[in-house]
Order: structure tokens, then C-alpha cells, then sequence
């Protein structure tokens, strides 16, 4: 085998290979010359790579180094003999290029189980491009970028790789740094979505007019909408018209100031119930200071309001039924004696024309004002029910039919109006006192019809239900249980909102006053009632017009 005259030249100046020193093939000992030579009239120029030539056998696999610029020994920091052990030693990770592992990073340990893989790839494409995460002794950390050309020799069952190294570490470095930013910016995204989609209240985004860009699921419990329903809508479309001129000065406040809070608003349901809500504004601004969009917090505060004004309207009933109770029983003492001498003055037969006529119409009315003081008494102690197992249904048949004499007790009257009613066969019994619910009855269907003088539809409906504190937010404030639900539903013109929280006052009536429209004691009365069985009374607008008034007593065991 002819050598190549060269070699006598190449390792006169510090050759640190073994190729030439052994015998191989002619081809594989001129390609190692011919890639010497031109490395070393590149270093001798002043080229920026750093070129190597390394080599493994087949066989066993253990790499070495043919050549190799001194630059690279430099950088590493240790002799050409020793830089095949340091720089494998000295390698943290290596990101490969090729087209099976596609940019993917493959730390130190890991490479010792890929290395038959990865040399295997540079053998069937003919190249490899990766870049080495490297630790050098007593060096900060520095990368190379290395790309090599691959060649096999079948006859000698070696490889060699042809290739250069370029530091990069700066650049790296940046791109170390960008992956760190998008790790950490989705790193918070994720967060803020998860603190957005499970945060207690709604919160909704807005474009700096108000219309609704995204919002968190809380919109489903709270409207019974869904964020696809809303989005593109005005968030003003879905507040109370009362509310619409306290919301924009919220939104233009909010926009000049960065901030509003504690805004109070009445929205309106899908199911035209409403929600009373407490809001914070925040605003959004872009890079040169000016509002993007605002950020609305929205909690639900109905059921807080409830209590407070359930907390309230109890404190004033009883406040009302000592000061009646008192009155009341005295004024009864009174009319007591009053109506038994109209009695015995009718009895003694010295009266009699116009004046006994007038004796009778005087007695009539003395009666109706003893009824009248019994209402009062309701609000006192002695309006305590007493309590048996009765029928509901019977109860609420009772006060439908019932017509008396004394116009504040009649229930329906007059064939303009339709009564339809609506109970299971099996509609649980309740402990109550007869007397007092039928009268709970007739207040709210007397209530119901005279809100539709031209006539309507009543609607009584009663059910069982189980109390489990998860269901509407009327039925959240009684404790877990059995109850029967009664809901009486008219045709009307409805309750105004603001009048909602007033209609159960002493009192407080829309009605003219007069001897056929009472002194705004109806509800009253049947509230006082309900509390006293520990049962619950709301009222509530319909979708589609009128108003309910819904009661839940306790069930029998």
C-alpha cells in the first residue's frame, strides 16, 4: 500500500490521531491527509470555525479525535490527548437538527443510550448539525454549534466525522432566555385562565364602550347564559333600566380615573328574574396609556341583600306588632263592649225605624273593625299559631272559594277571572294553623285579583320539593328538608323592582286606599304568618308577565 507523502509532514507536527499511525486503507488515509490540509491552511488564514476531524470504529464505538485545532484544546482547557474525555465529560446537553429527533435537546445521560441512533442518522444522511451545551473546567457555561459531514469506510469499519465548531454562545443565551420568557408568559397565562375560569364571582371583559369581549363561566349560575351568548352584547343591555344611567357614569368614571368600585346594579336573569350585584371597574390600558377595555367583577349579592333586608323587614314587624298587639287588644276590649250594648240596645225593642237601622249599620261596622284589630293581632304574640296536621290542598280550595260578606276576605269573584290549579295527589300535609294560612291564601289571591281589573288567569300550583341550600337563591335561606312549595301567579301588571323589597312592609300598598282596597296589610299579614310556621315567602316577576308569590312550609313528618 503506497502511503501518502504527506503523512511523514503531518506528524512531524503533533499529529494526536492514530489512522496514520496504523495501517488502513489508502482512501481513508488520503481523506484524513487531504482534510488536515486544508484545516490547517484555514486556521492559518484566521477562520472563525474551529475544525476537527473525530473517529470511531464500528466495533466498539469509542470516538477519538484526528485532528483538532488548538482553539478547541483552548477552550476546553486540556491537552489534545485528553479532549476527547473532556469534552464528553464536559457536555451537558445537545440539541440535534436532524430530521429524527427535529430540534430535540438530549441531556448528557441521555445521550449515551441515543449515541448508536444518532450516528446511524449521520450515516444514512451523510451529515449532522446539532448544538453542544457544554460545561468546560473552570469556565463559565459556553454552546457550540457543530456541523459535520459523515463518512464511512466499509473496508476499515470506521467513521469519521468531518466537521466545525462555532461558538454561540450569546446567541443561545438569548434564545435561552426568549424560551424562558414564553415558558414563564404561558406559565401565567395558564394561571390567569385558571384564575379567571374558577375565581368565586363572574368576570367580564369589555371593549372601552362596554361591549362584552370574553367572560368566565360564573355567567351560567349568575345569568344563566353561556360566554358565546353574551359575547359582541352590551354588558348596559343586561341591566335594569333604573341602573342603565349609574352604569355608564361607572364606565366613563372608570375610564377617567383607572378605577370605580362598589358600583351597586340590578341585573336581569335570562329568566327575567333579577340580580342584584355589586361591581368593580377596572380599566385596561394599551402602551400609550389609553383605555383598551375594562375589567368587571361581578358578585352576586341578591341573597345578602335578602337576609339583610329579610333581617330588617322582621325587626319593623316586630316592632309593629308590639306596638298593634297592644293597641290592638285594647281597642278589642273596647269594641267588646261597644258591639254588646248595640246588642242589648237591639234587644230592648225601644229602638226602632231609622234609628234601629242606624244601630245596625253602626253595629256592622264596629264588627269590621274588631276583624280589622284581629289582623293587628297577628303581629303580636298572641297572633302565635296553633298547630295541627292539615291539608294544604284543602286549604287553598278553601280560600279560592271563599266569599264572604266582608269585602277584605273575599278570594274570587267575577267571571272575568279563571283560577287554574295544579297539585300532585300526593301533595304532603302540613302542621299549620288552618285559620291562618287559608287567611295567608286569601291575602295573596286577593292581591292577585284585584291587579287585573280587566280580568285574567290565576295560577295556584303547589309541589313537594326536597331543600338541599343548592337550589334557587329564594331557597337557600331555609334549613335542608321537606317542604310543599305554593306559587300564585297572576296576569297583572307586575311589581315595579324598586317595590320589590317593600311589598311585605306594614303598610305599604300601590293600591288607592278605600274600604274595597285595605291598609296595605295583606302581604304583611302573610309574611308574619309564614315566618311564624318557619316556612319562607317571595315574590317575583314573571317572563312573561304578572307576578308570583311563591311560599314554602314545612312538611309533615
Amino acid at each position: 500500500m503506497t502511503v501518502p507523502p504527506e503523512i511523514d509532514i503531518i506528524l512531524e507536527t503533533g499529529y494526536i490521531g492514530r489512522i496514520l499511525k496504523e495501517t488502513h486503507s489508502l482512501a481513508l488515509q488520503e481523506r484524513i491527509v487531504r482534510c488536515i490540509r486544508v484545516f490547517q491552511s484555514l486556521e492559518a488564514i484566521g477562520a472563525m470555525a474551529i475544525p476537527y476531524v473525530a473517529a470511531w470504529k464500528e466495533s466498539d464505538g469509542k470516538i477519538w479525535y484526528e485532528y483538532a485545532s488548538q482553539r478547541f484544546c483552548e477552550l476546553m482547557g486540556c491537552s489534545p490527548g485528553e479532549l476527547a474525555g473532556v469534552f464528553s465529560d464536559s457536555i451537558i446537553d445537545r440539541r440535534l437538527y436532524g430530521a429524527n429527533f427535529q430540534s430535540q435537546t438530549i441531556s448528557r445521560l441521555e445521550l449515551v443510550g441515543s449515541r448508536n441512533r444518532i450516528r446511524e442518522e449521520g450515516k444514512q444522511t451523510g451529515a449532522t448539525e446539532s448544538v453542544f451545551k457544554v460545561s468546560p473546567p473552570n469556565r463559565d457555561i459556553i454552546w457550540l454549534k457543530d456541523q459535520a459531514v459523515i463518512e464511512f469506510f466499509s473496508e476499515d469499519s470506521v467513521c469519521i466525522s468531518i466537521g466545525s465548531l462555532v461558538e454561540v454562545t450569546k446567541e443561545m443565551e438569548a434564545e435561552e432566555k426568549r424560551k424562558q420568557a414564553e415558558a414563564a408568559l404561558a406559565d401565567s397565562e395558564k394561571k390567569y385562565r385558571q384564575t379567571f375560569e374558577n375565581t368565586p364571582i363572574l368576570i367580564v371583559l369589555t371593549d372601552p364602550s362596554g361591549v362584552i369581549i370574553d367572560c368566565n363561566p360564573k355567567i351560567a349560575p349568575y345569568f344563566g347564559y353561556t360566554p358565546e351568548d353574551v359575547r359582541g352584547r352590551l354588558l348596559g343591555d343586561m341591566i335594569h333600566e333604573s341602573c342603565k344611567a349609574r352604569i355608564q357614569n361607572a364606565i366613563r368614571q372608570t375610564q377617567e380615573q383607572g378605577q370605580m368600585s362598589g358600583v351597586e346594579l340590578l341585573f336581569l336573569k335570562r329568566d327575567g328574574r333579577f340580580l342584584d350585584a355589586n361591581v368593580n371597574f377596572s380599566a385596561l390600558t394599551d402602551e400609550f396609556g389609553q383605555t383598551s377595555g375594562l375589567v368587571c367583577g361581578i358578585e352576586d349579592v341578591t341573597h345578602k341583600k335578602q337576609m339583610e333586608e329579610e333581617l330588617v323587614r322582621t325587626r319593623k314587624l316586630d316592632a309593629t306588632g308590639i306596638l298593634a298587639g297592644g293597641i290592638a287588644h285594647d281597642f278589642n276590649n273596647l269594641l267588646t263592649v261597644i258591639i254588646g250594648n248595640m246588642e242589648l240596645a237591639q234587644l230592648s225593642g225601644v229602638i226602632d225605624g231609622a234609628s234601629r237601622q242606624a244601630l245596625i249599620a253602626a253595629k256592622e261596622a264596629a264588627v269590621r273593625a274588631f276583624r280589622l284589630t284581629n289582623k293587628f293581632i297577628t303581629f303580636s304574640q298572641g297572633g302565635s299559631p296553633v298547630r295541627r296536621e292539615a291539608s294544604l290542598k284543602s286549604l287553598l280550595e278553601d280560600a279560592i272559594m271563599e266569599s264572604t260578606q266582608d269585602a277584605m276576605s273575599f278570594a274570587l269573584l267575577g267571571s272575568r277571572l279563571e283560577c287554574q290549579r295544579n297539585y300532585p295527589q300526593d301533595l304532603w300535609c302540613a302542621r299549620v294553623d288552618e285559620a291562618q294560612v287559608r287567611q295567608v291564601f286569601v291575602n295573596i289571591l286577593t292581591n292577585a285579583k284585584e291587579s287585573m281589573p280587566n280580568g285574567g288567569v290565576i295560577s295556584v300550583k303547589a309541589e313537594n320539593v326536597h331543600i338541599t341550600g343548592q337550589g334557587a337563591e329564594y331557597e337557600i335561606s331555609l334549613p335542608q328538608g321537606r317542604y310543599v312549595k305554593i306559587e300564585i301567579s297572576d296576569q297583572g301588571s307586575g311589581i315595579h323592582p324598586e317595590d320589590f323589597e317593600k311589598i311585605f312592609d306594614p303598610y305599604f300598598s300601590t293600591k288607592d286606599r278605600g274600604a274595597q282596597k285595605g291598609m296595605g296589610l295583606g302581604l304583611s299579614i302573610a309574611y308574619s304568618v309564614i315566618k311564624k310556621h318557619g316556612g319562607f315567602i317571595a315574590a317575583k316577576p314573571r317572563s312573561v308577565g304578572g307576578a308570583s308569590v311563591i311560599v314554602y312550609l314545612p312538611a309533615s313528618d
